[in-house]
C-alpha cells in the first residue's frame, strides 16, 4: 500500500491479513525497483516475506494476535539489519529482503 505522504513509492506499508485465505504473494515494479510481499500461515505462526527496493522504506503492521516475532534466524525482528524500529507488532525498515515469523492467535 503505497504512501501518499512519501510519493515516488519512497514509502509503503505491508500489512497482512490472514483469515480464510491462508497465503498471499504479490510483485509490484515500483519506480525505485521490484517490491515483493507475500505470507503464509502454517499451523500457530505467520510467515511474512518481503523485499524494499533501494532509496524506499517500508512500513510493517503485523495482525493483532501476532506475538513473538522474530527472523527466519531465529533472531528477534528488531536485532535485524536494515529494522530501523519494530515494536510488538509495528516496525519500519529499510532497502533489503526480510522474513519475519510470527505466532498468530486463531481465535
Amino acid at each position: 500500500e503505497p504512501d501518499e505522504s512519501a510519493p515516488g513509492w519512497k514509502n509503503f506499508t505491508i500489512r497482512p491479513r490472514p483469515g480464510v485465505i491462508t497465503h498471499a504473494r504479490g510483485v509490484y515494479h515500483s519506480v525505485r525497483g521490484k517490491i515483493v510481499s507475500g505470507w503464509r500461515v502454517e499451523g500457530d505462526e505467520l510467515h511474512v516475506e518481503f523485499e524494499v527496493p533501494v532509496g524506499a522504506t517500508a512500513s510493517i503492521e503485523l495482525p493483532l494476535g501476532c506475538t513473538e516475532v522474530v527472523t527466519h534466524a531465529g533472531r528477534p525482528a528488531k536485532d535485524e539489519a536494515g529494522v530501523r524500529s519494530f515494536a510488538e507488532r509495528w516496525g519500519e525498515v529499510g532497502a533489503g529482503r526480510y522474513q519475519f515469523r510470527c505466532k498468530i492467535d486463531h481465535r
